[in-house]
């Protein structure tokens, strides 16, 4: 059976979390679904109820994966 996260925090650490609230674009993308910084941050869902990340949180979430791990260099 297929892990199915329901919540951003669910899946990246607290510092993560921080940084993609912190990216402006999320932020508005968050804000403007009804998201509040502090609270889990539901994950989108499609029609069919499959959970989905949009282009903005795939984008900034590759962003904060990458630097973790460049940041030793």
């Amino acid at each position: 059976m297929p892990v199915s996260f329901k919540y951003w925090d669910d899946c990246l650490d607290p510092e993560d979390m921080l940084l993609m609230w912190q990216d402006p674009n999320v932020n508005k993308e968050w804000t403007d679904a009804g998201e509040e910084q502090g609270r889990k941050v539901h994950l989108s869902r499609d029609p069919d109820g499959e959970a989905y990340l949009t282009q903005t949180e795939m984008m900034v979430s590759s962003e904060v994966k990458f630097s973790n791990h460049t940041e030793s260099f």
